[in-house]
């Protein structure tokens, strides 16, 4: 099963998609945000930061569209873990 995590580095948020245990997947979110202001745990911006809920809910966003493309691959029969 594909596993989307979220990540800090240098300030910038990536998108870590887990497809199998030798195939990964990592897009820069294009959004930046102080480390003390990143839930690493949560994989989510703490709601100390003045936009966490923007950067939230894009993450939400992101993380529901994968799992809708992993649903369509199953539905046509081809392979995403």
């Amino acid at each position: 099963m594909a596993d989307v995590k979220y990540y800090l580095s240098r300030g910038t948020i990536f998108l870590s998609l887990y497809i199998n245990k030798q195939d990964t997947v990592r897009y820069s979110v294009k959004e930046k945000i102080e480390k003390k202001h990143w839930d690493a745990k949560k994989f989510r911006a703490k709601y100390s930061c003045k936009n966490a809920n923007s950067i939230n809910t894009l993450l939400d966003d992101l993380s529901s569209f994968v799992k809708k493309i992993r649903i369509d691959y199953k539905i046509k029969g081809l392979v995403f873990n």
